[in-house]
């Protein structure tokens, strides 16, 4: 986007206005709250309440997907508030619910009718770290592991762009906060104590087992045993003598099978 019309053009249907105003409930709590501050403090300036326009406040906020979910401050938007936005270049407002608030790191997204259907959770925010002239890194998580990342800083000269911030800077973000959604299971030890067996289950069909070489001893490896696989259930089977007996039963055969050879050779 070389011509600036054209940027400033696109910038209308990505920034949003955003009204937040106390709710029906709180205004009235407010009003009597209001009454007893007045007659504790009868030197409060009036103009200044005026200012504020009764609690209503007017921010910015950034449409972040195509499924209007918006990006903004968390101390503009109150959990207790109603809030709506409303775009630059229309007239009418939609009505929006925090979706995600933050106070740590001072940042919220709001969630309008339309940004139920495109059903993303976001998790938490995070990763954050400043790299470059007053800009920051942030990170949103999502828990099907899609994270967006954005800058945030002084955007007064256009000439910073993002590959003008060094590499080193970008390759050293860190990942804190964020959870690990994709988490890859830690290696099962061949020797480990043995667990109770799993509940039957399709998602077991695809774990990856180890298989070793044949004519290495470690046949009996080639069969899962409840040993080899992850604890999934809270409330595991119990097992029977009889099914305890045929399980060492297996193990017994396989061992006597990968000894023969040697007892052939003695």
């Amino acid at each position: 986007m070389k011509d600036p019309a054209e940027l400033f053009d696109y910038m209308k249907d990505v920034v949003v206005v955003v009204c937040s105003r106390p709710s029906e409930m709180e205004e009235k709590s407010s009003e009597v709250l209001e009454e007893e501050e007045m007659d504790e403090d009868d030197d409060k300036d009036k103009d200044d309440e005026e200012e504020e326009g009764g609690g209503t406040r007017f921010v910015a906020g950034v449409v972040i997907n195509r499924h209007w979910y918006i990006l903004t401050c968390a101390h503009l938007v109150p959990k207790s508030y109603d809030v709506t936005v409303q775009q630059v270049r229309h007239d009418d407002s939609r009505e929006a619910e925090v979706f995600l608030w933050d106070e740590d790191y001072d940042l919220a997204i709001l969630g309008t009718n339309e940004a139920s259907v495109g059903h993303h959770n976001f998790c938490k925010f995070g990763g954050t770290k400043a790299i470059h002239m007053g800009i920051t890194f942030f990170r949103i998580g999502h828990p099907r592991g899609i994270v967006y990342n954005f800058l945030v800083g002084n955007v007064a000269y256009p000439e910073r762009t993002r590959q003008q911030i060094p590499y080193y800077y970008l390759s050293t973000v860190p990942d804190k906060g964020l959870p690990l959604y994709a988490k890859t299971p830690p290696h099962l030890h061949l020797r480990s104590p043995p667990s109770p067996p799993l509940q039957k289950s399709p998602s077991l069909s695809a774990l990856p087992l180890p298989l070793p070489e044949v004519g290495t001893g470690r046949e009996e490896h080639l069969f899962p045993t409840s040993s080899m696989l992850p604890s999934l259930s809270p409330f595991p089977e119990v097992t029977t003598g009889q099914e305890e007996h045929e399980e060492e039963e297996v193990r017994f055969q396989i061992r006597k099978l990968v000894m023969l050879p040697t007892m052939e050779r003695s």
